[in-house]
């Protein structure tokens, strides 16, 4: 039997602006994912200024909301509540993968845009150096190569708030050696790509069960999956030095995490605007 952990997830996303604006469209991805592994019991969806909300699907079977508000607005709100259960994956990790089926793969098609560089996760002379510098190699074993770099990066880098931004380019933690969960992940991806694995980001919730002690702030969390036949998609988390487990809630998957953000809009008007976010993950079971 499947150990199963069930969930509910506040996320709230709030933006204010210096000036009123109008014609505010925003496109969400905040509704967790469903597979053989999660499913969710119940999502809403809440928007300030009540605008009819509409959903779609995109490239890679995400789940999104999107809505436009007219008239001039100096706040906009935005809260999702999800209820939903997550367990791990039951087939044992195989005692053996082969570099060459990855090969074959690639040489197939099979997966072509996870193994393609993507606009936060491309190679440069920095990271050629860091991989020398810090004798970063792959080995005989594509597993066994994905969860030493796993440990290597998470060794290596130092989690820090407010040292990057969300659009910082992987150069910015080589070079500080400080960041947040995002550049650990993007960082990871271009590696495993550079080997040759087809990789993809995933955005979503961390469940820390010490409160007081978490290490990671209320916000949503990201690390990566890599396919590796025949075991099929696996997640690694360089953030926290882990294999990912039932503490992990999928929202969205892309190629890094401009595919993926959980808000992403414009709107009509001169303004600057200021983004709060607030996750609160509490376990109910499991």
């Amino acid at each position: 039997m499947k150990k199963k952990a069930t969930y509910n997830v506040h996320h709230d996303t709030h933006f204010s602006y210096s000036e009123p604006v109008s014609e505010n469209i925003m496109i969400l991805a905040v509704e967790p994912l469903e597979n053989e592994y999660q499913q969710k019991k119940s999502f809403k969806l809440q928007v300030s200024n009540s605008p009819p909300v509409f959903q779609y699907r995109d490239c890679f079977e995400n789940k999104r909301h999107y809505f436009n508000i007219p008239k001039r607005i100096k706040e906009l709100s935005i809260t999702s509540l999800s209820t939903l259960y997550v367990s791990e994956k039951e087939p044992p990790l195989p005692n053996k993968i082969h570099w060459e089926a990855l090969v074959q793969l690639k040489e197939k098609g099979t997966h072509w845009h996870w193994f393609q560089p993507s606009f936060f996760a491309r190679s440069s002379s920095t990271l050629a150096s860091f991989i020398e510098n810090h004798k970063i190699k792959k080995l005989s074993d594509p597993l066994a190569s994905l969860i030493k770099l796993n440990q290597q990066l998470f060794s290596l880098f130092t989690y820090k708030t407010n040292t990057t931004h969300v659009h910082s380019p992987i150069e910015d933690i080589l070079q500080t050696r400080c960041g947040v969960c995002q550049d650990y992940t993007h960082v990871m991806i271009t590696i495993a790509r550079l080997w040759g694995i087809p990789t993809r980001y995933v955005s979503g919730y961390f469940y820390q069960a010490d409160k007081v002690n978490q290490h990671l702030p209320n916000e949503t969390h990201a690390w990566l999956e890599c396919f590796l036949p025949p075991f099929g998609w696996l997640g690694f988390d360089p953030t926290n030095n882990q294999l990912t487990n039932r503490s992990h809630i999928r929202v969205a998957v892309g190629r890094d995490y401009a595919d993926v953000p959980p808000t992403k809009g414009f709107f009509k008007g001169i303004a600057t605007s200021k983004l709060k976010v607030f996750v609160n993950v509490d376990k109910i079971s499991g």
